[in-house]
């Protein structure tokens, strides 16, 4: 959609659908869930726990949840110049596989194309982003506008970390993380972290078995 990338609105859609599914007869889990967001839908589980904790059993944040982009760029106009997605509209899909396959040869198949989705397939063969340039922008502003700081305090439910650690990554997040994550276990009554190392953001798409372990054992364990 061309709007609703404020919090407000996402929340709001959250809400909807597991007020949906949480309609009787149903099965437990399904009344109250563990919602489990990755990089920006880290940040967006986190909020919706602080604002809504009778809706969810807790939160798992896959390398996201602890994105303070202001901590690392003071202004809107610099996180937007730093983190502006490349261009990629109009290159052939063939070689945008290729090059993904060749970034990534740890991935399986299932991460590759999972992540090639994220591409409109034109019918000549090249593609274009389903999430355009404006929308990724207010997406970012979104998370530069709330810093998840502010919510560790308001949480009533218990969180998961799942950071990745990136070895040799530029970006100033990446050198930041290890603090961040200890604030926010330092801050948050209820929480726990697992580190994926070495691993990429999309530590879910490099290593989902792995991640999904993690994942239902904490079910057993810290959300129960």
């Amino acid at each position: 959609p061309d709007s609703g990338y404020d919090y407000d609105s996402m929340c709001a859609d959250v809400t909807a659908v597991l007020t949906a599914l949480a309609v009787d007869p149903g099965p437990d889990y399904f009344r109250r869930p563990v919602v489990v967001g990755q990089s920006f839908g880290g940040n967006l589980v986190l909020e919706l726990a602080a604002r809504r904790p009778d809706l969810v059993a807790g939160v798992a944040c896959i390398d996201g949840g602890t994105i303070d982009l202001r901590s690392s760029y003071p202004s809107w106009d610099s996180a937007a110049s730093a983190l502006a997605p490349p261009k990629i509209e109009g290159a052939m899909y063939d070689e945008l596989d290729r090059r993904f396959r060749a970034m990534h040869p740890d991935w399986p198949d299932a991460g590759i194309r999972g992540s090639l989705a994220n591409f409109e397939v034109r019918p000549d063969g090249t593609v274009a982003p389903w999430l355009t340039l404006d929308r990724h922008l207010k997406i970012l502003r979104t998370m530069w506008e709330s810093p998840p700081p502010e919510l560790y305090a308001k949480l009533q439910v218990p969180v998961l970390l799942l950071p990745a650690e990136s070895p040799g990554a530029p970006t100033a997040w990446s050198e930041a993380k290890p603090e961040a994550v200890g604030r926010a276990l330092g801050a948050i009554t209820n929480a726990q972290v697992h580190w994926f190392s070495p691993a990429d953001h999309d530590v879910h798409a490099q290593h989902p078995d792995q991640v999904a372990d993690v994942l239902l054992e904490a079910v057993g364990t810290l959300f129960t």
